[in-house]
Formats: structure tokens, sequence, C-alpha cells
């Protein structure tokens, strides 16, 4: 289980397969190999064209469905893309530095480390305090909504730590279930949410006047000099959440360069 997102910029392989269609052979190809390691581990030496797996649907009425999924046929569908991976080579929307790199994932559980890192990453009213009345704002509308993730924590699916963690920022009190919800479930990033989530966590510089926070968006030509990207990952220093998330900032800012949208999918 994962989040996904997708710098939506229009490209010849999105044209092609389209987003969804794209997404899909990219998940199947990593399930089919997933599956066919778990065989092999356990000593089932057939080849892949005879292996598959039960999948099991719950559709909206509560009804459930079972199908057989068989391996050839997600690897067949993911064989579609790679006559378009060309595509990929020098896009602005590809964060991840790799064919279909505008596609990224942030897998669950989300550790506790980087839920405080994202914590941390926050503004206070003495480094940037135009930004932090702007996260003031955008809490207080969302405060009574993210109560919701309360009831997920718990399962130990989506979280490390069934613990809330908490940091007090001068006036505002913010937790991972407040930030959860502020990321995750509030649907597509479109580039002035990009802008301004970028400055909550300290993706680019943040000492700004309100004049430049007004105009942020569109981004400005000169925005790679002007507001740089701030967040370095590290795979051998970073956990693998923090690691991901990092991923996600950096394509928050080419949708927010590029004048795109970032879609996710929970």
């Amino acid at each position: 289980m994962a989040i996904d997102y997708v710098v939506n910029y229009a490209c010849v392989p999105k044209r092609t397969l389209g987003t969804d269609g794209i997404l899909a052979r990219l998940k199947g190809r990593d399930q089919a190999q997933r599956v066919i390691q778990v065989y092999r581990e356990a000593g089932d030496d057939r080849p892949f064209e005879q292996m598959g797996f039960e999948f099991t649907r719950t559709h909206a009425d509560g009804q459930e469905e079972t199908q057989v999924i068989l391996i050839s046929d997600l690897l067949t569908a993911a064989q579609e893309l790679h006559p378009l991976e060309g595509h990929c080579v020098g896009c602005v929307a590809n964060a991840l530095k790799r064919p279909f790199g505008c596609f990224g994932r942030i897998n669950y559980p989300l550790t506790d480390h980087a839920e405080r890192w994202l914590l941390l990453q926050l503004p206070t009213p003495s480094d940037a305090p135009l930004v932090w009345s702007l996260l003031g704002e955008t809490l207080r509308e969302l405060n009574e909504q993210s109560a919701m993730v309360e009831s997920i924590r718990p399962q130990g699916v989506y979280f490390e730590s069934v613990l809330n963690p908490r940091r007090r920022l001068g006036e505002i009190a913010m937790s991972g279930n407040n930030l959860f919800y502020l990321l995750f479930m509030l649907g597509t990033f479109e580039p002035s949410r990009s802008a301004i989530t970028l400055l909550f966590f300290h993706a680019i510089p943040r000492n700004l006047d309100a004049t430049d926070i007004f105009n942020l968006t569109p981004a400005p030509p000169d925005a790679d000099e002007r507001f740089p990207f701030l967040l370095s990952a590290d795979a051998t220093l970073d956990d693998q959440t923090l690691h991901e998330l990092k991923q996600f900032f950096q394509a928050l800012y080419l949708g927010w360069r590029t004048e795109t949208a970032v879609i996710l999918d929970v």
C-alpha cells in the first residue's frame, strides 16, 4: 500500500497510454516483480508464465469480488511502456530522473522519524512570520477535518507509530495527523497549493515579503535562481519514508515550476 502521485505534465507517453494507463502498468509491473520474488524465495522455480495470485476487490456496496491475476498479463501490459521511455530523458517533469520519473510513491507505513522531520520543517513566528501566519489560517480551516486521521493511526497500516507526534509553533499546535491530512487528503495539488506547501516545509526559501508570496504563482522565469529547491534526498542517510517524502516535494516543485498539477492516489 502506498500514496501514488504524478506530475501530470502533458507528454507523448501520457497522450499515448493516459495517466491512469501508465500508473496501472507501473503498479502492475512492481506487483508482478514482488510476487515473483515471493515465489522464488519459497523455492518455486516455475516460469512466471505459470504464476498468478488472487486479488479481492471490495465494491462500494460491500460486495467482494475475487479475481485471479496472471503475472504474464501484468508483464505483457508493462511492455507497452518500453517504447515510450525515451521521451522521459530530459523531461522537465522527471522528478526521479528515470523512465516515467514524474510518477512516484510514498510507501506505508510512514515512519515516526519522517513524521517528526516534517514537523521540524514548519515555520515559527520568529523565523518566517508571514508563512507561519498562512499555516495558522490553513490549520484553522482544516482542524476538524484532520481529526478523521485519528481513526486510521491505531491500525498500524498507515503509520509506524500509534502515537500522534506533536509540535507547538508559537500559538499553533501541529500534529502528525494534521500534516497527513494537509498533505495527502485534500486531493490534487494545483501549482498555487504546491507553492504554499513548499514554503510550509522549507523546500524553497521562505524569508519573503507579502508581495513575493502573492506573486509565487505562476512561477517567475527566474524561479530556479530566486527559489532553489532546498531539500536533498539521500538514500544512504534518510530512512525510506523521508527519502520518498523529499522526492514528493521535488515533484511539487516541478509541478509549480511547470504550472502543472500533481495528482494523488492515496
